[in-house]
């Protein structure tokens, strides 16, 4: 008995290794919403869809901090079917918010797709899209790692990242990722273009 549990601990420490190294990799490397259900509380906030998502917080900061010195602009954007303007998404944002918070600054975009709702059902909180989304099954959004996402609504296995980092994936045009301040960013890989031989055709 003594020698089989011997056998299963050692057995079980290399793959408990590997997988707290991909939660640690995933933490940084990850391009889904992970990192920003990982990153602190915030004091000021960039609101909306996938639009939204592309705004550059730290642009905004270089404006609003010859008044607002305080504030650090944070992009909690996701998509029109994660963050519509519903209830989930309200009680997510105020989870991330600092409690100290007092000269927040909001910026929240507007756009069809946050407002819209299925016309085939009622109007009613517990029939929106986002219900079974991660912004609304998230309860925790400010805890690195993030247990409770990585197992409810990271769609790849926890090791994705890892293994791509082993095998890189070829043909790669962009790389998708969000930044400290949670603006997503492509990275566009720049690809040389080889050029043809031409061999001169002979007639016979």
């Amino acid at each position: 008995m003594k020698k089989s549990l011997l056998r299963l601990i050692i057995f079980s420490i290399l793959p408990l290794l590997v997988l707290g190294y991909a939660v640690c990799f995933l933490s940084k490397h990850s391009d889904d919403f992970y990192r920003r259900f990982t990153s602190p509380q915030q004091n000021s906030f960039i609101l909306g869809s996938s639009r939204a998502a592309l705004m550059d917080p730290a642009a905004i900061d270089s404006i609003l901090h010859s008044k607002y010195p305080n504030t650090a602009m944070y992009n909690y954007s996701f998509t029109w079917a994660h963050s519509p303007y519903g209830p989930k998404y309200l009680e997510s944002i105020e989870k991330k918010i600092k409690p100290e918070t007092k000269d927040g600054v909001f910026i929240v975009t507007v756009e069809p797709t946050a407002l819209m709702v299925d016309k085939k059902k009622p109007d009613s909180p517990e029939f929106y899209v986002e219900n079974d989304k991660s912004v609304a099954k998230t309860s925790m959004v400010a805890v690195n790692p993030n247990i409770e996402y990585l197992f409810e609504s990271y769609e790849p296995s926890i090791t994705n990242e890892l293994n791509k980092k082993i095998l890189p994936p070829k043909n790669i045009v962009g790389i998708p990722a969000i930044l400290d301040n949670g603006r997503y960013y492509v990275k566009i890989i720049k690809r040389r273009l080889r050029k043809s031989r031409r061999f001169p055709t002979k007639e016979i």
